[in-house]
């Protein structure tokens, strides 16, 4: 009898153990296919900034605690995430040596609807405009980049989409 109980108790455990490991290192798509970018963009309004398909990568910090590193809040309505090899394709020259391009693998956090109070640099005040202008539109963007190996944050950058309906084109969508 007390064999048998040590059988069911090692089976149990063994289930549990199993189920343990299942769920903090098996659960869902760990490759995250659905947020996967598909094609390569410029995101709308920034100074060169691309998303490319980032391959085969297999990011080391999940989107939800990217989000938390990129913006430290509660994920705004309006949002699009994309697993993507970021890319800035503007160079820059320093002491007459061109600063490389560079690809990183990144979470891409993109928050739509964006309320942007004023602009430095405007030549004229929005105050002084004849009309009111929306500072609260889709047409706004907010875009921050997670490294997806070491969880560093490495852009914050504002865009502006025309057409107000852009999201990164992403594989499961």
């Amino acid at each position: 009898m007390t064999l048998r109980r040590a059988l069911i108790g090692g089976g149990v455990l063994l289930v549990l153990t199993a189920g343990g490991l299942w769920f903090l290192f098996g659960r869902g798509d760990s490759s995250y296919a659905a947020l996967r970018q598909a094609e390569t963009e410029q995101v709308p309004g920034t100074w060169g900034l691309v998303l490319e398909p980032p391959g085969g990568l297999a990011p080391r910090i999940s989107p939800e605690r990217a989000y938390e590193i990129a913006a430290g809040s509660r994920p705004p309505s309006k949002m699009s995430r994309s697993l993507a090899l970021l890319t800035n394709r503007i160079t820059y020259v320093v002491d007459g040596v061109e600063s490389p391009i560079q690809q990183v693998p990144a979470w891409v956090v993109v928050a739509h609807d964006v309320c942007i109070a004023s602009f430095k640099g405007e030549l004229v005040s929005s105050a002084r405009r004849p009309e009111a202008p929306d500072r609260c539109t889709d047409k706004n963007l907010w875009i921050a980049g997670v490294n997806a190996i070491t969880g560093e944050r490495i852009i914050v950058a504002r865009g502006y989409d025309e057409t107000g309906v852009w999201r990164p084109d992403r594989e499961g969508f």
